[in-house]
């Protein structure tokens, strides 16, 4: 999550604040997991395929606070924006990045200039195929060792060529949206059908003016967040049973054309995070497996 803006968040009771993206369901069962080793491919949608870095673990190992909790983190997947299409178009229009602002979303393409195509389609096979190559994703702890926070940093090879259109101005942006069960910082949006609170992570800002933007790396100084192909985050610190995260990012381009904003999506993203357990009751040696609540994401 967009750092800068220091999205900090202590569970202590009912009422309390959890930052938003995918929605979880906790059941009480026993679950076992095993942690192996880094490398190799481990996922993919389509043609895209998901590489662990050396060392890298998916999911990683959870890691455990001082005051008997657990971040449990996501198993890292590709994922296909027809999955979640809808539930983004809800997001914008509850920032307010809707056709009223001159913000475009339409993955129908009826409302899209002739020569745009929405979703972009990454394709490929065998060496061809899109790539995300995913060199850091682990757990982390405060210095006292009470709250949590998850890092992430990956690259895109092989990504789809980028839209053109004759006349406009075409940026690069990576898009990511977020799900928690509680708004953040007073900040966060109930979707009809949907858990939780919803938003765009672009510094907790609806649209105000023709300044603000949607994507990570809007609405702030040039260069201070990521763009595409390469992606990087680190939420923290959070604590608290039933503190979740969860993150969707992908490629998009904003197609400016006749005063108007055209979000153009890559159809494969990256879904990530993680959620705050009590402490299991059993651990196995060297991070083998563990009893606790079962904790499962139900993606709309």
């Amino acid at each position: 999550m967009r750092t800068q803006n220091c999205l900090r968040l202590h569970f202590t009771g009912a009422g309390a604040q959890a930052r938003p993206r995918g929605r979880w369901l906790a059941i009480g069962a026993v679950v076992a997991a095993c942690w192996g080793g880094g490398g190799g491919a481990v996922s993919a949608w389509g043609s895209a395929i998901l590489n662990l870095g050396a060392g890298v673990m998916n999911p990683p190992a959870p890691v455990v606070s001082v005051r008997s909790q657990a971040a449990i983190p996501d198993v890292a997947k590709v994922v296909d924006v027809s999955a979640f299409g809808g539930t983004l178009g809800a997001v914008f229009a509850a920032q307010g990045f809707t056709p009223a602002h001159n913000w475009i979303y339409s993955l129908a393409n009826q409302d899209v200039p002739s020569g745009l195509v929405n979703p972009v389609v990454f394709s490929g096979t065998g060496t061809a195929a899109t790539q995300i190559n995913l060199t850091t994703y682990n757990p982390i702890l405060n210095s006292v060792k009470s709250a949590f926070g998850e890092t992430i940093r990956f690259t895109m090879t092989n990504p789809a060529p980028d839209p053109v259109l004759e006349g406009a101005t075409i940026t690069r942006h990576w898009l990511q949206f977020v799900n928690t069960a509680a708004p953040v910082n007073g900040y966060g949006f109930a979707l009809p059908g949907l858990g939780g609170f919803w938003q765009l992570d672009n510094g907790q800002l609806s649209w105000a003016n023709s300044g603000t933007g949607p994507f990570y790396d809007s609405n702030a100084a040039p260069g201070a967040y990521s763009t595409p192909y390469s992606f990087y985050d680190q939420p923290a610190y959070y604590a608290g049973v039933g503190t979740y995260l969860h993150f969707t990012v992908l490629p998009t381009w904003d197609v400016n054309y006749g005063g108007k904003d055209y979000l153009i999506i890559g159809d494969t993203g990256l879904t990530w995070g993680f959620t705050v357990v009590p402490e299991p009751a059993a651990w196995g040696l060297g991070g083998v497996g563990f009893v606790g609540l079962l904790v499962r994401r139900v993606r709309r």
